[in-house]
């Protein structure tokens, strides 16, 4: 492998409020003939020499005729100096989280693509992965799960991890639209359209107190995290029916000038000029304090995002194209992405209107995630942003294939499959057809909260389905640690293949005779301690047992359609782990238990609305499950975990934390008995033996509603034992 500026990870960050964006002027230059070397580089900065230090690591290839690497340098000397000041990269960590690794795999090759602005979109409508001291409720309630955040540490990594390699790190908070996660933690915060199932169009509600104070202090603390000069403040797809024009403006001239105030420039998406929500105020109260304000283009079509190039020229304030430039537009090829040089256009634009060129600070090519994940974020980005990357880099050439090559080879010592090339090499192919990468680079468990375990459950009923494809993408995302799995219907055979799409090399399946399975996943040794499956006595479906680095996990799944018989199930449970186990000992027990628990009846009401229900509806398969002869709620299986010392982990956001209907549950149920489905939560995850941090939470999502007819749970789970 040609040696490389990226070999090490851990280089020391400059200690630096914000990478210049003028700054990348380098020559290479050979004083003695480029045979004898040595080979100069001199730079404008630090920066210049990074630069000119990866030109050279690109510059080498294997010569098999001298069974070596050797220097394909242009003629020396070999000045250059980029033709965008800002070349940028926007990756949306809101719709499919990302960790850590990910992210520094990204920066990584951005440094070989001589890119030098992370454009972080951190929060958007499906959730706000970003821990804040101000409003912590936010992370919590918003994030996917507990271990899909980023904490403030994680940041100031992500931060330095990328000043070492020449790159500025700027945060998108996308407001007043695009908030839905908000409305997770603060339901009075979110204004719903009239058509109010996209949860995209939600917006905030401006008229809300809390809102004004939520506003000011996340703007406030993410100008404080993030050192860089510039802040996002979205700004895009506000919908009328959420909010006035006059709202809007209002809202748009506060949250600028609290971006001012805080010392950033502010930018915001195409959407406020076009419609004039950025006012002329907020835009001459921002140059006069010096933080001059940035639109970023995005409207491909219609010749949008050149109209929006013109007005703010006209307006004063500076230009970031990315129209034509977003990387999940899925059919669009290599070729097309070379061929769309919106960045030319704009400087044109800029001459032609008698401005300077410098108003247009650059481009940025923009991941949005909605399809993408750990599976295909390589082959979704790569290749194709290479050649938006060239086009940042240098005027448009003939020969950007061969630079294009080049950097390919770099983003393969950088660790990145060189599938990512090699399986696209020919420049028509479409960025859709991505495959997988190894599992291997999927998972870094442990990340971003290496101090904890992240645990799930979740019933896949009969099988998992043609939902599989989709729980596999779901679990990849959440960088599982640990999966107890339900009703693994016909998965003897394929256990260990479907374990290692999902990213985990250790599994283990539990044969039941009714077909109805139990498993577990995990990312390290797995023990199997005991397997309980007598039919009928003691066990209709079973548990399953196991140790994985000192801590018992039991997956168990309890009695289908009788409360009496799930007790005796589990005074059976009992038994087994007071036998084997100490008191002492961490143990975690989760699954579908299929039983209801007294702590839940004051949200969900089990002891007035479901029993009335099932009363009234004389549903005799409900009462034998969930009723006493008497007609009283059976909460004694859950009872008698609680005696034996296992503590529920599930953490209230909502009055009735359920985990069943789903809607795929409810479209598997005759309409004429939808009424029939209420809230109830069946499975759980329940411990002891661990620190009192271990906390879990029901994944309620538009991308969990269909995996199956239960909710999974997830939970973080602290890695010190108590």
């Amino acid at each position: 492998m040609p040696w490389s500026p990226l070999a090490s990870r851990n280089r020391t960050a400059p200690q630096v409020t914000s990478i210049h964006l003028s700054l990348s002027r380098f020559e290479l230059s050979a004083p003695r003939g480029p045979r004898d070397g040595p080979i100069v580089i001199r730079g404008d900065s630090v920066l210049g020499l990074l630069r000119g230090l990866n030109a050279l690591a690109l510059s080498t290839a294997w010569v098999p005729e001298v069974g070596r690497h050797c220097l394909a340098l242009p003629q020396l000397p070999f000045a250059h100096a980029p033709r965008a000041r800002w070349r940028g990269f926007m990756l949306d960590t809101a719709r499919h989280f990302a960790n850590l690794r990910q992210v520094e795999k990204l920066l990584d090759a951005m440094e070989v693509a001589h890119l030098n602005v992370f454009s972080w979109h951190i929060t958007d409508a499906p959730s706000w992965p970003l821990e804040l001291a101000s409003w912590p409720e936010l992370s919590r309630a918003g994030a996917f799960a507990p271990s899909a955040t980023y904490s403030r540490e994680a940041v100031e990594h992500v931060i330095a991890y990328a000043h070492a390699r020449g790159i500025r790190v700027v945060p998108s908070i996308d407001m007043p639209a695009h908030v839905a996660a908000i409305g997770k933690a603060f339901p009075e915060a979110i204004v719903r359209p009239f058509k109010w199932e996209k949860i995209d169009e939600f917006g905030l509600n401006l008229t809300s107190p809390l809102v004004t104070a939520l506003v000011t202090d996340v703007i406030d603390e993410v100008a404080s995290l993030f050192p860089d000069t510039f802040l996002h403040l979205g700004g895009d797809e506000v919908k009328r029916s959420v909010m006035s024009h006059a709202e809007w403006t209002a809202f748009e001239d506060s949250v600028v000038a609290r971006a001012v105030a805080a010392g950033k420039r502010p930018m915001l998406w195409q959407d406020a000029l076009d419609t004039g929500a950025l006012s002329r105020g907020a835009i001459a109260n921002a140059s006069a304090a010096g933080a001059r304000a940035v639109v970023q283009s995005w409207k491909a079509w219609a010749h949008l995002g050149n109209a929006a190039v013109r007005k703010a020229l006209a307006a004063q304030v500076d230009i970031l194209v990315s129209h034509g430039w977003y990387l999940d537009f899925v059919e669009t090829t290599i070729d097309a992405y070379r061929k769309s040089d919106v960045l030319g256009e704009a400087f044109e634009l800029a001459q032609t209107a008698g401005t300077l060129t410098d108003a247009v600070l650059g481009g940025e090519m923009a991941l949005w995630t909605e399809r993408v994940d750990a599976t295909n974020f390589v082959c979704r980005a790569w290749p194709r942003g290479l050649a938006i990357a060239d086009l940042l880099w240098r005027e448009p050439a003939g020969n950007a294939t061969v630079a294009m090559m080049a950097a390919a080879g770099g983003l393969v010592a950088t660790g990145l499959p060189d599938a990512a090339w090699e399986s696209r090499r020919a420049t028509g192919t479409p960025g859709h057809q991505c495959g997988r990468i190894p599992v291997d680079l999927q998972r870094r468990p442990g990340l971003p909260h290496p101090d904890a375990w992240t645990v799930a459950q979740l019933n896949i009923d009969a099988g998992g389905g043609d939902e599989l494809q989709h729980l596999e993408t779901w679990v990849r995302n959440h960088e599982l640690d640990v999966l107890g799995l339900c009703e693994l219907n016909q998965w003897e055979a394929s256990m260990g293949t479907r374990a290692a799409e999902m990213g985990f090399p250790f599994y283990h399946i539990m044969p039941i005779p009714s077909g109805y399975h139990l498993g577990i996943m995990a990312t390290r040794p797995i023990s199997v301690v005991a397997e309980l499956r007598q039919p009928g006595k003691p066990f209709q479906r079973g548990a399953l047992h196991v140790r994985i680095e000192g801590i018992h996990y039991v997956v168990v799944h309890l009695h289908a359609h009788d409360a009496g018989a799930r007790l005796a199930e589990v005074e059976a449970l009992t038994t087994h782990l007071a036998a084997t186990l100490a008191d002492t000992a961490p143990l975690v027990v989760m699954g579908d238990f299929n039983t209801l628990s007294p702590d839940d009846d004051d949200g969900c009401e089990y002891s007035s609305s479901l029993v009335s229900t099932i009363l009234s509806h004389n549903w005799t398969r409900l009462r034998l499950k969930y009723l006493n002869p008497d007609h009283t709620v059976a909460y004694a299986p859950y009872n008698k975990l609680a005696q034996f010392g296992l503590r529920d982990l599930v953490v209230h956001h909502s009055a009735c934390e359920y985990t069943e209907p789903t809607a795929f549950g409810i479209d598997q149920i005759p309409p004429a008995d939808t009424t029939l489905a209420p809230q109830m939560r069946v499975d759980y995850v329940v411990a002891r033996g661990l620190d009192s941090s271990a906390a879990c939470t029901i994944v309620r999502t538009n991308v969990t509603n269909a995996l199956s007819d239960h909710f999974p749970t997830v939970c973080s789970l602290p890695r010190s034992i108590k």
